[in-house]
């Protein structure tokens, strides 16, 4: 029998600095989203009995552009990890869980490229039918239906965060930017 190997995904974090993923257990409730986002505790602890635990990071799957890292350098810092994808517990769709959270964020790269091209078609403003986009996108929804789809199969897609356990493996790190 061959051993096969496990390809890793390059993910992307921000923490407080001095907080290590190597060691200690997450309070969620010390979370800074816990003083912006009231639905934050409650929906952390539905997704905590979806996972099974609440001893978990998010991740991003594209680097951070350089502006960002500037804004947050000041507080945070951005660990580089080289997750197995065996590891990796979800991938969640970002948007979704916004919209769990009640947040309207900017609307999907597909979705405002699907605006463009209507506009293009039917000689509508693109403000406009962004407009209507944005309304219908973020429409009141029934929670359970969110809860169905913010897992997700498909890392490539744009918005894709992913949920990996804490602590993390030593030999996953590859870079801290503090």
């Amino acid at each position: 029998m061959e051993n096969e190997m496990v390809s890793c995904i390059s993910l992307w974090t921000w923490q407080g600095k001095g907080y290590s993923l190597l060691e200690s257990k997450r309070d969620i409730s010390k979370s800074e989203y816990c003083e912006t986002e009231p639905e934050y505790l409650s929906a952390s602890e539905k997704l905590r009995e979806l996972l099974g635990t609440d001893q978990i990071i998010w991740c991003d799957l594209a680097k951070p552009e350089e502006q960002m890292l500037n804004q947050n350098s000041k507080t945070k810092a951005l660990w580089k990890l080289e997750v197995p994808e065996d590891k990796i517990l979800r991938f969640v769709d970002s948007y979704i869980w916004n919209k769990i959270l009640g947040i309207e964020c900017r609307l999907p790269m597909g979705l405002r490229e699907r605006c463009w091209q209507e506009s293009i078609n039917s000689n509508r403003h693109f403000r406009e039918i962004l407009e209507e986009c944005r309304k219908e996108f973020f429409a009141p929804r029934p929670e359970e239906d969110l809860w169905t789809e913010l897992f997700i199969e498909d890392y490539l897609k744009k918005g894709a965060n992913a949920i990996i356990p804490h602590p993390v493996e030593e030999g996953w790190i590859r870079n801290i930017r503090y």
